[in-house]
């Protein structure tokens, strides 16, 4: 007997059956982490680790100043030097070693200065200059060939040919209590000197080396005949010419200098030999000074023109008295020697005399036709007045 089903009960199952077979025929859903997980993994070439590589190459590098090799710092040669006690000073040289090698002591006078590196002299003849290095106690001393030497006598140029080649040997140098000492490189002593203070135009003995002869030559002064001058604080020139006293007046104007007719007193001297010429010379290279200088213990008189006059050293050995000093004690041996005070007195009368010329006289102001007609009687009475020490 067949048993008929309820059409409400076969829709119902229809309607199972159905959603059974979708389910079963569906594909699987993939699990919920299998889609993140490829993104993630690091053998994934993701877009940020190309960012990732440059980064270093955009990381600030430090700053050149703030390395410890690039702070300032001063260089040596930068740092302040100090002065050496070599420099700045005039130093007489008071020993020398001679040619022949041996110890020696100068007859005449030789000074040097040393400054920034340059080193100026004069050997009681002719001025020389050289080029120095420090360091430290060490000296290098290089001199330089200069103008063609003056001449003078054998002595002198035997002493500046020695200095000049004791300077060229120096080595090393030490200053103590105002004394300069020069010494090779076996430490031998070389040079010998003293500091001597800057002289001033007055107030000092000067003694020529060198004049103008006149006819556009500078010489050495003759063996024997010493020439001088001493420029007093009143204005008044005096000295000797080699033979005759002289005087004249001056006036200084910076380092303008101008010298007034000068007046001498009229020997004769047969000896040395062109005494006499050297004489004229030198009062005539008087007249023609214009200008003045004093560098390393040396005073140049020159021309207008820039021409050497007159060239003088100071004479060590002697020196100006006032007429203060000299008048307060006219006999200083008398104490020692207990012996009276020598009195002197005043000349009551003028000495007076009498020229007779059937043709006339002429009276010059000096040795020789080539000095000015003039009336020298006033200026008698000062030679008569004057005298000097040297």
């Amino acid at each position: 007997m067949q048993h008929r089903i309820p059409k409400k009960t076969f829709f119902l199952i229809s309607l199972l059956l159905m959603a059974l077979i979708v389910s079963a025929c569906a594909p699987e859903a993939p699990p919920p982490t299998a889609t993140p997980v490829p993104t993630v993994e690091p053998t994934q070439p993701p877009a940020t680790e190309a960012a990732a590589t440059e980064a270093p190459v955009e990381e600030p590098t430090p700053a050149p100043t703030e390395e410890p090799t690039a702070e300032p710092t001063p260089a040596p040669s930068e740092e302040p030097a100090q002065a050496s006690s070599l420099e700045g000073v005039t130093w007489q040289v008071t020993g020398y070693r001679n040619l022949q090698g041996k110890p020696a002591a100068p007859e005449g006078k030789a000074i040097l200065t040393f400054q920034n590196g340059q080193l100026t002299g004069n050997g009681g003849c002719n001025s020389f200059y050289a080029s120095y290095t420090l360091d430290g106690a060490q000296l290098t001393i290089v001199t330089q060939d200069g103008s063609p030497p003056i001449v003078c006598d054998d002595v002198t140029m035997a002493r500046e040919q020695a200095i000049l080649a004791d300077l060229n040997e120096v080595a090393s140098y030490a200053v103590k209590d105002g004394q300069l000492s020069l010494f090779n490189s076996d430490s031998v002593l070389l040079l010998s000197l003293t500091a001597q203070a800057a002289p001033t135009l007055d107030g000092v003995v000067w003694k020529a080396t060198n004049i103008n002869n006149g006819r556009e030559a500078v010489v050495g002064l003759i063996e024997g005949a010493e020439i001088t001058a001493i420029f007093a604080g009143d204005g008044s020139l005096s000295g000797s010419a080699g033979c005759n006293n002289y005087v004249a007046s001056y006036t200084v104007d910076g380092d303008k200098l101008t010298i007034g007719v000068v007046t001498n007193t009229m020997m004769f001297c047969a000896d040395p030999e062109g005494v006499m010429e050297q004489e004229a010379a030198y009062l005539a290279a008087l007249g023609t000074v214009a200008t003045y200088s004093i560098r390393d213990g040396v005073l140049e008189l020159r021309t207008a023109d820039g021409a050497l006059a007159v060239r003088y050293v100071v004479a060590t050995d002697s020196v100006v008295v006032s007429p203060e000093a000299a008048s307060a004690d006219p006999n200083p041996a008398a104490e020692d020697a207990k012996a009276a005070p020598v009195a002197f007195a005043a000349a009551t009368t003028v000495p007076s005399g009498r020229i007779t010329a059937p043709l006339g006289v002429n009276i010059r102001v000096g040795p020789g036709t080539q000095h000015p007609i003039g009336d020298a009687c006033s200026r008698w009475r000062r030679l008569a007045d004057h005298s000097y020490s040297g």
